[in-house]
């Protein structure tokens, strides 16, 4: 005689086993829709950043005929016409009365002068710059560098100013010492960005093989500051503001003097 043995299952099991399924499904639905969420949000901020430097471009080559810079021109000619722009910003610079900058990529000095008088003149040892100036019109690349750039505003591993304070003595000793007191910036490292007005941005840093604490976080610093202007756009899903951009190597004697000696909202010159 066989015995077979029948398991019914109860209600509440039933309904347990029920629930539980249906809320590992609920629980895969929704990491799948986060996930789908988060690709489609990724993808928009990848192409509003991309957008970036294509919208500049733009807002600089509108309204003016489709010629690029080096279409059919020879070296030798392109170089005439940079140095024909160049020195015209430069004869616009000599009307103003004060110090102004002359940056010049293509013979790779830099001259700092009043009135077309030079005060000081270096050497470029390197430099490197965004790529999009070579996708600039014809027209549009003359008009964007004849005009002199005004320096809206700038940050220094040094002090602009050196400010030295002096307290009255208190006798005779102290009246002896020593009265004024060494700039200790003499020797310090000096790395400078000069924000220009029309986006552009000029880094300016000592040569050297050292990367010291201070480089360190001058670089981080400067990292850190495209990524929060970047942000500040992308949050709103907007395409984020592109600043062009320079970076030239010079002697720190040379760094420090132009700093020191550039005036606030100096202008600049630039041909590359």
């Amino acid at each position: 005689m066989t015995l077979r043995l029948f398991i019914i299952p109860c209600p509440t099991a039933l309904k347990f086993i029920f629930t539980k399924t249906r809320d590992n499904m609920k629980s895969k639905v929704v990491i799948i829709i986060v996930i789908s969420l988060v690709i489609i949000i990724s993808g928009i901020l990848v192409a509003l950043t991309a957008m970036s430097p294509i919208r500049y471009i733009g807002l600089v080559n509108e309204n003016y005929p489709d010629t690029i810079l080096s279409e059919d021109i020879s070296v030798e000619h392109l170089k005439l016409e940079k140095e024909e722009i160049f020195y015209r910003a430069r004869l616009k610079m000599a009307e103003a009365d004060s110090a102004c900058l002359s940056i010049n990529l293509v013979d790779s000095i830099i001259i700092m002068e009043i009135q077309g008088v030079k005060l000081l003149e270096t050497k470029i040892l390197e430099f490197s710059s965004s790529k999009i100036f070579s996708r600039f019109k014809k027209e549009a690349f003359s008009e964007y560098f004849t005009t002199p750039f005004v320096i809206d505003s700038d940050y220094c591993t040094i002090p602009k100013e050196f400010f030295n304070i002096k307290y009255a003595p208190e006798d005779t000793i102290a009246a002896q010492a020593p009265k004024t007191m060494p700039d200790t910036t003499l020797k310090d490292p000096v790395y400078f960005t000069l924000y220009l007005n029309r986006g552009l941005m000029i880094d300016i840093r000592q040569s050297d093989t050292l990367r010291t604490d201070i480089y360190k976080e001058y670089d981080q610093y400067m990292r850190n500051n495209k990524i929060s202007k970047m942000w500040d756009k992308l949050l709103k899903f907007e395409v984020p503001a592109y600043d062009p951009w320079i970076r030239i190597e010079i002697p720190h004697s040379d760094a420090r003097s132009i700093y020191k000696a550039l005036p606030h909202h100096a202008q600049v010159s630039v041909i590359l």
